[in-house]
């Protein structure tokens, strides 16, 4: 079956570290976006909206695995509680 490989780098901006990730999606996967409308990932965009989805809606750590110093003092549960900007690299067909 066919997917897309994404690649990102989520920057948490008060520490200025970055750390890099990668997700595999293949092609028809679907998901309800932030508003509820069904999403079928036919493309690039929609690869690239689906990790965008994860990130908003489960969280940094549902894409890499963050490091404990950066956690400390926070809790992280469910959507992003640490400030950080998710920035795609590449996303390539397989």
């Amino acid at each position: 079956m066919n997917g897309y490989l994404v690649k990102y780098t989520i920057y948490f901006t008060k520490s200025n570290i970055s750390i890099k990730g990668e997700m595999q999606i293949e092609e028809g996967v679907s998901f309800r976006d932030n508003i509820g409308r069904v999403i079928i990932v036919i493309n690039e965009e929609e690869a690239k909206e689906y990790v965008s989805n994860i990130y908003e809606i489960e969280g940094v750590c549902e894409l890499i695995k963050v490091p404990k110093n950066l956690l400390d003092g926070v809790k992280v549960i469910g959507k992003n509680k640490i400030s950080t900007k998710l920035i795609f690299n590449t996303v390539t067909e397989y």
